[in-house]
């Protein structure tokens, strides 16, 4: 037979009420007395589930316990279940194979297959575990512990306090999927391991972050935010490197989070060849659209200029790229869209290493679109800048008279109509469309075309 049994932690005028008129009632008649924790006296009854039927605070909450086996101590205030036992507060779930409730000390222990899931979606796992204070603290030996964006820890101790900090000792950390049999791609190993619930931050004493299992580097402290920080300010990772026109150049990141619509990034480069190069990056989304803008600048005047003549091939000394993405909602039919690229010179993507270094051509483009209903129309405009570095190393003048050949469209409209289909599912469709393209060698052309 399956008992069930039931802990309020205040006081149930409802169920004393019940038990005074003799009606089957599986819980407890709760006292409460100032400065002394609330006992309960236990008796067997029906075994049906009695839920709180108002909300409750957080220091009201009341514990359920369920088990296949039930003992009771009414003179030592000890309860012991086994087999099956599951403990409930709030969302607060322990799952154990044994459990054991002091009621005067407010002390509950579990053995044996103790999974916690604790309220902010975190899992628990070990084989025995000490709680007190209404379960807000614990104690854990040799711990598992699967955070919600599935980031795991393991340590040798384990310490959770009213506040819901958290402490651990000899603990390691990775946010890797694991794979039976084999080390994550990347671990941290510390000393000890402080979750900060307030601030929400995972800080690390004397750690060794480690690649493959194998130590790379030592820090006296490591910080990080924990997993429910979604957007917070600071520093990202820094990239280290090379380039024949950087030569060694140290980027570190920053992010800026100006609001939940905005950030910004800094990622400039400190380099031993070409001094500072200013780099970043800028979003921002609307009610009804986005903006994203990221560039790059660099004074080209100064550092180390022996390996190559900055001059070679018309190099400017202000040099950069800015690219940027755009779309706003205009009304309920009409919306703008503006991709527009630009460098300051053919060789800046590839000296840079950056996006878009081996296309030949960068294209900006600007449009206005409708749509409504079963009609489509855009108006759009084209500027293509020409980017292929090796032709210009190889043939200067030849690159310039492509420079001149490059087309600009202004504009290009389309409108297409589809219409509601006949009984048959039959339907007509239609198709305009005229542009207009001009060059710098004063080359000009236009056509109109309609298809049926």
């Amino acid at each position: 037979m399956r008992f069930k049994f039931y802990v309020a932690m205040m006081a149930a005028v409802c169920a004393a009420q019940a038990w005074a008129a003799n009606e089957p009632y599986a819980g407890a008649i709760v006292r409460k007395e100032s400065g002394i924790t609330p006992k309960a006296d236990f008796r067997p009854g029906n075994m049906t589930d009695i839920m709180p039927s108002l909300q409750k605070s957080d220091e009201e909450q009341e514990i359920y316990f369920s088990a296949d086996e039930l003992e009771t101590d009414e003179a030592n205030g000890l309860i012991v279940a086994k087999g099956n036992v599951v403990v409930e507060r709030g969302k607060m779930v322990l799952d154990a194979d044994r459990l054991w409730y002091n009621q005067k000390r407010d002390v509950i222990v579990a053995e044996g297959n103790v999974v916690l899931t604790e309220e902010d979606g975190s899992v628990l796992y070990t084989d025995e575990i000490e709680l007190s204070q209404k379960m807000k603290r614990a104690f854990v030996n040799k711990v598992k512990v699967i955070l919600r964006d599935e980031s795991r820890i393991w340590a040798d101790t384990f310490v959770k306090k009213p506040s819901d900090n958290k402490q651990m000792r000899n603990a390691s950390y990775t946010a890797c999927d694991m794979c039976q049999g084999k080390s994550p791609l990347w671990q941290i190993d510390a000393r000890k391991v402080n979750y900060d619930a307030k601030g929400q931050n995972i800080n690390y004493n004397d750690a060794v972050v480690r690649i493959k299992n194998v130590p790379v580097f030592y820090l006296p402290f490591l910080s990080h935010p924990s997993p429910e920080v979604k957007r917070r300010s600071g520093l990202l990772m820094t990239s280290m490197g090379s380039s024949s026109y950087l030569g060694q150049y140290l980027q570190p990141t920053y992010f800026w989070n100006v609001s939940d619509q905005t950030d910004v990034i800094l990622s400039p480069y400190f380099s031993t060849d070409r001094d500072i190069v200013l780099g970043g990056q800028y979003r921002q989304y609307f009610y009804n659209g986005h903006i994203s803008a990221s560039g790059t600048y660099l004074d080209d005047k100064g550092g180390d200029y022996r390996k190559m003549n900055y001059r070679q091939f018309n190099r400017p000394e202000h040099r950069g790229n800015l690219f940027l993405d755009a779309r706003y909602e205009l009304n309920d039919y009409w919306v703008a869209n503006l991709d527009y690229n630009y460098v300051s010179d053919v060789f800046y993507l590839k000296d840079m290493s950056l996006a878009g270094r081996d296309d030949a051509w960068l294209t900006s483009k600007l449009s206005f679109e409708r749509f409504e209903g079963r009609d489509y129309a855009t108006i759009e405009g084209y500027h293509y800048q020409l980017t292929s570095y090796n032709l210009k190393a190889r043939n200067s003048a030849e690159y310039d008279n492509r420079m001149k050949d490059l087309p600009t469209v202004a504009p290009f409209m389309e409108y297409e109509n589809i219409s509601t289909p006949n009984p048959y599912g039959a339907y007509f469709k239609t198709n305009v469309s005229a542009a207009s393209v001009y060059r710098e060698s004063d080359e000009e052309s236009q056509r109109v075309s309609m298809i049926n």
